[in-house]
């Protein structure tokens, strides 16, 4: 009997195979050479909307565990599945003092890997994180295209380059005075690394963005190196992303060039309203300000 593959030219194929969700493709160990070839093939990655897939670790270590998995992916994307994106998510309730009156203050941290090209079913982040629709206006060009090209390329589902992958990591905490979020990526050009770190206090509308460049590859293999030793050892999610800062602040002092915005201004009152920075038609002002072209090639450097 004639198999599929070897009735229909490439082409067709690549076709087919483009159009079907991830969850229906055959499992790689069960396809011939020929289907192999073409689901690893680049024409097909480029052609094939990527999906994101949404695992839910049932405990703080495994957790751990996969986050140590996508960073291997993050150095090694030839070792990725035809999966391309991959979100871990982790959610808990903390219970308040009860002498204190304190209400149950829902945590959400992720870790998302990020691959190039453009991303199936394309919608903006469900989660609330306080950040989503942030946008620095004011700040350098350099840091608010980085800022569009990597967080809100995640946070949005908008396409990256092909070449580029992304690694986010976020961490939120609801509850009056004690909220706060924050998103720190780790990214590759597809000829440099970069980092860029956001802190929001959203009870004061405090926030500091700081976005560096042009880190060497070394250095970042060194980083996350060490950090993956470390990881067999680290039981949470948090005492994990206090090490990926690590990290990433090792690969800040290789950059070069780094840049930063800070809300509100350090040299006085700040001129605008607060709420210019999460305009519901932040999109539309950002691209008045730069063609998108210029996002579309995703500038993450002067």
């Amino acid at each position: 009997m004639t198999s599929l593959d070897q009735k229909l030219p490439a082409g067709s194929l690549v076709e087919i195979l483009s159009h079907l969700p991830v969850t229906s493709q055959p499992p790689m160990r069960s396809t011939s050479q020929a289907f192999k070839g073409i689901m690893t093939s680049p024409l097909f990655r480029q052609v094939r909307p990527k999906e994101v897939l949404v695992v839910k670790p049932k405990t703080a270590k495994k957790m751990v565990n996969v986050a140590s998995n996508l960073i291997n992916g993050f150095m090694t994307p030839d070792s990725l599945p035809v999966v391309d994106s991959i979100r871990l998510e982790w959610e808990k309730t903390e219970v308040g003092d009860k002498k204190s009156m304190s209400f149950k203050n829902p945590f959400y941290k992720f870790l998302q890997l990020r691959v190039g090209g453009q991303q199936a079913n394309a919608e903006p982040f469900e989660e609330e994180l306080y950040l989503n629709g942030l946008d620095p206006k004011g700040a350098e060009p350099a840091l608010r295209k980085a800022w569009w090209a990597s967080v809100r390329s995640v946070l949005d589902g908008l396409p990256i380059p092909e070449s580029a992958r992304i690694l986010l990591l976020g961490d939120r905490r609801l509850g009056g005075r004690n909220a706060y979020s924050l998103v720190m990526a780790l990214v590759w050009t597809g000829s440099d690394y970069g980092v860029l770190k956001c802190n929001l206090d959203p009870a004061y509308l405090d926030c500091n963005m700081h976005c560096s460049g042009g880190i060497k590859e070394n250095t970042v293999t060194a980083a996350l190196g060490v950090l993956l030793k470390r990881a067999h050892k680290i039981n949470t999610f948090k005492t994990f992303a206090a090490a990926f800062e690590t990290a990433l602040n090792k690969m800040i002092d290789d950059h070069a060039w780094g840049d930063e915005w800070v809300y509100p201004p350090l040299d006085g009152e700040p001129d605008e309203d607060p709420d210019v920075y999460f305009d519901e038609d932040t999109m539309d002002g950002y691209f008045k300000t730069f063609d998108q072209p210029d996002l579309g090639s995703w500038c993450f450097g002067r």
